[in-house]
């Protein structure tokens, strides 16, 4: 059942055509028939597959928004804890049966010690603006708008103004009171636990992980050990057996305590943020806690069957949740080889490794699917991590909190020696960020190819419980490797590059692949001020779109070596997020203009390149390059220039037979030199100077270059209404394609070594 749920889930929710849901019919006909023995399994799958896949088509059909957008006024219920960061305050909040997502930015720091009274149960009024969640504008970007689509979610709702004042206290019913003691509980760690503590203890008590430092969440990440923040089958396992030693021990009956454990694993969950990992433990602990009150035998194999089906039904669209995929499947896998594992090794330690090992490899294909890279050192981590936070940060987080609670001079004694295990443990993992080639990165890749993967895995497990078998072992691991190594060579062996403009909001960041990646080159990597005047104005969770949005599309295409990082000019939406790209990847060299380095970022960030090893070109007009049959000409700048736009490298260049102008933030005075040095330089395409500025893309430039298409790097609603209108009509008056990022989305030319193939973009029209 759970089997062919799954496959319907994934069908109607995707949009699968008939074709192929004909096609998977015919294998399902096709195993019917030939397998007499396996007749009735067959049956209940495909029967499961045609019920589930009728339910969740109607299911996604009614996930729709009664309202039109054009709602100002809001009377509703806090539904999420409010959290915030900074001057920024989130939530969610229900009115009319439907959800919102409501963001509000605080105005002084009066205000923002006011909403710290806004609790989860409050009923409110609100009055503001409606407007869409925005869809991924990046290629293989998270896709925020379909991430509220799950949790049937339709629109952002920004409050004019949000007080206190116009919200009225919870109702007192059990879930609102749970939450409301959630929310306090969480209030309770920030203002009593060590800042080093804080954010550990309440994603471990409450599931809440918004109080983790960001770089030490970063390293959970990329280590593989994040998982040991999430409430799962550890913490169920952890309360269950305290209250059922407990309860016992006062004289409670065995049937008594199993009612009563059943009753409060729901209201647990609910205190631990019901995140995917804490329902499936919960669920599979009151199945069984139901099956010893009942006295009913079941395998643990039908136990996790009977919770994903119950949990799927409940919500098809966390199908889609990565913690739930992983969650379940190494539970499967868990239960499916527990027998074999815990017979063969007996110590602690051998049994721990086996069971990471295993954990990690049938993880490999989704861990790569969705992040595109993992750290060779997340196994050493997992043996070391997983007792020390299971055994000693885990039940003592639990037993600091509730001593704190009661008398907080006597909580604070083992606070401070958790403050101290703690701040070493994630020493030790920002140490270890620095080891070179810490993290193998492959590359995005397809669904098929995680399909084979797990397949590799799956058949690999398999032998190794075969004992006389494990000599064949080489035929899954040489098809996992082979699988691995065809991603990650597949760039050099392909005869398309892509020029893609990424869509990096105000600012430039322009990626050139050659074909069969002869090269990699880098043409700035965006940046966005950050306008914190005041302490309380900043936030937990920076934004950086070096790290945010530039490394991580490098890292979807396989990306680990940057031949040529070029900055423009040292504005800081040209070059501020560079020092991220410099953490994340191995760069060559580094083009800068020629001329005197003026700012105090531009002269610390080469600073930190020259710390690197990293070699600084300055160049200047008359420099060049040729790769692959490709060429590259640099046009300005002289070096002599006072202004810093004026500045900027401009390059012409002939990729895929087509020729190219990037241009920087060059203005009219620059335009014109060139104009005036060059007077044959017919442009195919153009990346038009200064986002679109009046000041540049005069008509005599444009006249002079005759382009046929060009590509404005843009933010939406930017605070200076580029494009401005006379540069968009002076393209519109030649009768030049424009293409914009802030409507666009990020802009994909592929290209052969001598044509352009085809233009994508990333927001779809």
């Amino acid at each position: 059942m759970a089997i062919g749920q799954s496959l319907a889930v994934f069908l109607a929710i995707e949009s699968v055509s008939l074709a192929f849901l004909f096609f998977i019919s015919l294998i399902f006909l096709y195993c019917l028939l030939h397998k007499e023995t396996r007749k009735r399994a067959f049956v209940l799958v495909f029967l499961s597959f045609a019920v589930f896949f009728v339910y969740t088509a109607i299911f996604d059909k009614f996930n729709v928004t009664k309202w039109h957008g054009n709602e100002t006024k809001l009377t509703g219920t806090v539904v999420s804890v409010p959290i915030i960061d900074g001057d920024k305050l989130s939530f969610q909040f229900s009115a009319e049966k439907e959800k919102v997502e409501v963001r509000y930015y605080l105005q002084s720091e009066e205000e923002k010690e006011e909403l710290k009274n806004l609790l989860v149960g409050m009923t409110c009024q609100m009055e503001g603006k409606l407007s869409p969640p925005s869809p991924a504008t990046n290629f293989y970007a998270f896709d925020y708008d379909k991430y509220l689509y799950y949790q049937r979610i339709h629109w952002l709702f920004t409050p004019a103004k949000l007080r206190i004042e116009n919200c009225i206290p919870p109702k007192t019913t059990p879930v609102q009171w749970i939450r409301l003691y959630r929310q306090k509980g969480i209030q309770f760690i920030d203002e009593t636990f060590p800042e080093e503590l804080k954010g550990i203890a309440s994603a471990l008590i409450f599931g809440h992980r918004h109080m983790m430092d960001e770089a030490t969440l970063a390293s959970y990440e990329i280590f593989g050990i994040v998982h040991l923040l999430a409430v799962s089958g550890l913490h169920v396992g952890l309360i269950v057996s305290a209250l059922f030693y407990l309860l016992l021990r006062i004289g409670v009956t065995k049937e008594r305590v199993y009612e009563i454990l059943i009753t409060i694993l729901p209201i647990y969950v609910i205190f631990a943020g019901a995140a995917p990992s804490a329902i499936r433990a919960a669920l599979m602990t009151m199945v069984v806690l139901f099956c010893l009150r009942l006295k009913v035998r079941l395998s643990s194999l039908d136990i996790i069957s009977l919770v994903y089906v119950f949990y799927l039904t409940w919500n098809p669209y966390i199908f889609f949740h990565i913690g739930f995929q992983l969650s379940f499947l190494l539970t499967y896998s868990l239960i499916l080889s527990a027998k074999t594992i815990f017979s063969r090794f007996m110590s602690y330690w051998k049994s721990l490794l086996a069971v990471t090992l295993q954990a990690q490899f049938i993880s490999l294909p989704l861990i790569f699917y969705h992040f595109y890279e993992i750290s060779w050192l997340s196994i050493p981590l997992n043996l070391l991590y997983i007792p020390f936070i299971s055994i000693v940060i885990l039940p003592g987080v639990f037993i600091a909190f509730f001593l704190s609670f009661l008398f907080l001079p006597m909580g604070k004694i083992l606070l401070l020696s958790l403050e101290k295990a703690v701040g070493f443990a994630h020493e030790l993992l920002a140490v270890l960020q620095q080891v070179p080639f810490a993290v193998i990165t492959v590359g995005k890749i397809s669904p098929f190819c995680a399909l084979l993967m797990f397949a590799s895995v799956v058949f690999g497990l398999y032998l190794l419980e075969k004992q006389n078998q494990w000599r064949l072992l080489f035929l899954p691991a040489g098809l996992f490797l082979l699988i691995l190594i065809g991603v990650k060579l597949a760039p050099y062996v392909n005869p398309y590059g892509e020029v893609t403009f990424i869509d990096v909001g105000q600012g430039d960041s322009i990626l050139i692949e050659l074909p069969f990646r002869k090269a990699v080159y880098l043409i700035d990597a965006g940046g966005q001020l950050s306008f914190y005047e005041d302490e309380w104005r900043k936030r937990k969770k920076s934004f950086d779109v070096g790290r945010d949005i530039v490394a991580p599309y490098l890292k979807a295409k396989g990306i680990t070596t940057i031949d040529k990082l070029i900055l423009t000019h040292g504005d800081f939406d040209h070059i501020g997020g560079a020092e991220e790209i410099r953490k994340a990847f191995r760069i060559k060299e580094v083009n800068y203009p020629a001329g005197l380095v003026k700012g105090e970022y531009e002269k610390q960030l080469l600073t930190n390149f020259q710390k690197k090893g990293v070699p600084i070109h300055f160049v200047k007009e008359g420099d060049y390059w040729q790769k692959g049959g490709q060429s590259f000409y640099v046009l300005s700048p002289t070096g002599e220039e006072q202004s810093e736009n004026n500045r900027s490298i401009v390059i012409y260049a002939i990729i895929g037979g087509i020729r190219w102008l990037f241009t920087g933030d060059l203005e009219v005075d620059g335009e014109q030199r060139i104009i005036n040095k060059y007077e044959q330089l017919r442009t195919d395409i153009v990346k038009a100077g200064h986002h679109g500025s009046k000041t540049s893309s005069s008509s005599a430039f444009i006249s002079h270059i005759e382009p046929k298409a060009a590509v404005i790097s843009v933010g939406r609603n930017n605070r200076y209404n580029h494009p401005h209108k006379e540069v968009l009509d002076r393209f519109a008056e030649r009768n030049i394609r424009i293409f914009r990022t802030d409507e666009d989305g990020a802009i994909r030319f592929v290209i052969s070594r001598h044509k352009l193939i085809r233009i994508e973009k990333a927001k779809k029209d």
